[in-house]
């Protein structure tokens, strides 16, 4: 399977709705609760970690796909792995 197939996307985008659904929970939670820490853990699940990760595998999928110039004669290929490297 390559690296950008569709099947490589869904799987980003299903891991990404995941996360923002385990952030509602931990939100409801803290509502729910009262608990300052659950808040704390919704919003690092939200801004902080889960969820960025996530997009940023999205962006190196998306910009591996461009094609060579001169500046990166061989193409872009290898950003996948920049990206999924910067969190």
């Amino acid at each position: 399977m390559a690296s950008g197939s569709p099947k490589t996307k869904l799987v980003i985008y299903l891991a990404i709705i995941g996360n923002l659904a385990i952030a509602l929970m931990k939100f409801l939670a803290a509502a729910h609760t009262g608990s300052s820490a659950m808040l704390s853990e919704g919003i690092h699940s939200t801004v902080e970690v889960d969820t960025d990760n996530q997009l940023l595998l999205l962006l190196g999928v998306n910009r591996s796909h461009q094609p060579a110039d001169s500046r990166h004669p061989y193409g872009y290929g290898t950003e996948r792995y920049f990206w999924s490297l910067t969190r």
